[in-house]
């Protein structure tokens, strides 16, 4: 009995390995194409059916890892001079142009993060009156600094460089108009008087003022999710940084499922010493 058990069971796994033989799948050309895996057992693999055909798929160059940043500047969208970061990943999931990404959003911060490092692309949010910041280009941006977001944009290295060159350029300076020479008159000629015109007394009505109003101090405490960090910057403390008297007290809290290894604890150490900040980290 228990070895006809067992046979059973064999023969149930390997029926269900046999029907994952076939995937329809939206082709380059935005038409289904089919793949036949053909005869599927379940010694294909060490995982499930599902981790064969992840396999399979990623051979024939359907499925990959990562996005290179040549192709997502082959596949630009025409759509966007600033390409929302959150349209970029939208794009690599849906457009057939793309292979499917196996890790997910990981591989889209991963490919823009290269390509500012590399100087190919600029990770850039925009600001009040038009200008970018934080502009970043040609420096090192870690992974998880890039912020999904529809605030946070991409633009084109000859964009970035134009608009850097902008910014460095001297702020033109209106001359100053001088008053019109009057012709020579003619000696032959006699000079005519002009009669001299009375212009019309308007009185003017005063300018009202409006005082604005201002305020000496705003606070404000509360929890940013991780994933508007960046968002919180720009929206908001760059919108003070220039000036003085502005103070950002953060709290530093984590406390991940596994616990935290005493290598991390000295690199996290290591890091605030590095920044120039005082305190301790505690445990």
């Amino acid at each position: 009995m228990a070895e006809n058990l067992g046979k059973s069971k064999r023969d149930l796994k390997e029926s269900v390995w046999r029907s994952f033989n076939h995937v329809l799948l939206l082709d380059k050309g935005n038409a289904l194409r089919e793949v036949d895996l053909g005869l599927v057992h379940s010694s294909s693999t060490a995982g499930g059916p599902i981790e064969n055909i992840i396999n399979r798929l990623t051979v024939d160059g359907d499925f990959d890892k990562g996005i290179s940043v040549r192709l997502l500047l082959k596949n630009w969208s025409s759509a966007f001079t600033e390409w929302p970061t959150k349209s970029v990943r939208d794009a690599m999931y849906a457009s057939p142009h793309f292979p499917r990404i196996i890790r997910g959003t990981a591989a889209v911060q991963d490919t823009i993060a290269k390509g500012v490092s590399d100087g190919e692309i600029a990770y850039v949010s925009k600001t009040t009156d038009g200008k970018y910041s934080p502009f970043i280009y040609a420096e090192g941006i870690l992974r998880d600094d890039v912020e999904i977001s529809d605030d946070v944009f991409l633009i084109r290295k000859e964009t970035a460089e134009a608009y850097k060159a902008s910014q460095a350029a001297p702020t033109p300076v209106t001359p100053t108009t001088g008053s019109a020479t009057q012709p020579a008159s003619d000696s032959t000629t006699p000079a005519l008087s002009p009669t001299p015109s009375i212009p019309a007394t308007v009185p003017e009505r005063a300018p009202t003022l409006t005082q604005p109003v201002l305020f000496s101090h705003i606070e404000w405490s509360g929890e940013v999710p991780a994933q508007k960090w960046m968002n919180f910057y720009t929206k908001v403390v760059s919108k003070f940084a220039a000036g003085k008297g502005v103070r950002l007290k953060v709290t530093f809290e984590a406390m991940p499922e596994g616990g935290v290894s005493q290598q991390k604890l000295e690199e996290t150490r290591a890091a605030i010493r590095e920044l120039g900040l005082d305190g301790e980290v505690n445990v």
